[in-house]
């Protein structure tokens, strides 16, 4: 019996697909209202699929750029740290000082964790 409203519902389907399909091709050959509105609707959902598609690739996009991303951002962090004149350098923690063993342990931490991140995604 299952199997038997399965059919019967795929070719319901297939029938308003055919008949969205003349709809959509020529809407006044349709007198009833109802019906057109039903078609567009779909066609309007379509649309906000491939939008919705769309913005799923923008977004994975974005997750397969975080590597290149986070390196950038943590090399510029990196540099302007290092401009920083002597005074200023002497007041920060040991783990923001590039080539201190605290940094490097600090460092060490943060590209695992990007890696991490980056497969996480």
């Amino acid at each position: 019996m299952g199997s038997e409203n399965n059919k019967k519902r795929s070719e319901d389907n297939d029938k308003a697909q055919e008949l969205c399909l003349n709809v959509s091709k020529n809407p006044e050959s349709i007198d009833d209202d109802s019906l057109k509105d039903f078609c567009l609707g779909e066609q309007r959902d379509k649309l906000k699929s491939d939008e919705e598609r769309e913005h799923l690739d923008n977004v994975c996009e974005s997750f397969r750029q975080y590597a290149t991303f986070v390196r950038s951002n943590r090399a510029g962090q990196v540099a302007r740290i290092s401009s920083l004149p002597p005074a200023h350098l002497n007041l920060l923690p040991q783990s923001l000082l590039q080539g201190t063993p605290e940094w490097k342990i600090r460092n060490l931490a943060i590209e695992e964790g990007e890696l991490r991140n980056q497969f996480f995604f």
